[in-house]
């Protein structure tokens, strides 16, 4: 009997890790949001004859003096829904022409949260604000999917009711970006004096 319920908890525990690792592994396979791709070139992107990112300035974003840090800013409607959830806007870092982060943006919504779940799995990490909520998803709360063995990891973030926001990244590309910015800045610096 106990060695029964030794192999039905083994083989429990085996299931539930094969098939989370499945759902997580899928962030990997998808390699970014929809036809976006991380580590893709911002120029492959094209309809009809127009590039499908526009470079993120005053002129041709609105949100620019929010949203400044991003270098594009996804110009094409075909990609206005997830699921039944409306996005606001979608922006990208790139670091040589070549993308290394991700973000789509869309009104306050704990439903992008529960299906989150569902496609990759339970987060592997997550920062919660505790103060801000006593029940489900807070103002402020993070998640993370981190696939173990990759560079790609995807993150939820629930902004104080307004916005909440999905982040694909590739962590190699994005430290080689940091540090390449980090020597720009040490340059125009040095350059000054």
């Amino acid at each position: 009997m106990k060695k029964t319920k030794l192999i039905l908890v083994t083989t429990f525990l085996l299931l539930t890790t094969v098939l989370f690792s499945q759902d997580i592994n899928r962030l990997v396979e998808n390699n970014g949001f929809k036809k976006i791709k991380l580590n893709s070139n911002i120029y492959d992107y094209v309809t009809d004859g127009y590039y499908d990112f526009v470079k993120n300035t005053p002129k041709n974003n609105p949100d620019y003096h929010i949203r400044e840090v991003f270098d594009y800013v996804y110009a094409t409607g075909d990609l206005k829904k997830i699921v039944d959830i409306t996005i606001s806007s979608i922006y990208v870092k790139t670091i040589n022409d070549t993308i290394y982060e991700i973000k789509v943006y869309m009104p306050s919504n704990t439903e992008i949260y529960d299906m989150l779940n569902m496609a990759f799995g339970k987060p592997t990490r997550e920062i919660t604000n505790r103060y801000a909520s006593d029940y489900g998803i807070g103002s402020g709360d993070a998640y993370y999917w981190e696939p173990k063995n990759s560079s790609i990891s995807l993150n939820f973030f629930f902004g104080e009711g307004i916005y909440c926001s999905i982040t694909y990244t590739n962590e190699t590309l994005k430290e080689s970006g940091v540090l390449q910015k980090k020597k720009e800045q040490k340059k125009k610096a040095q350059n000054g004096f």
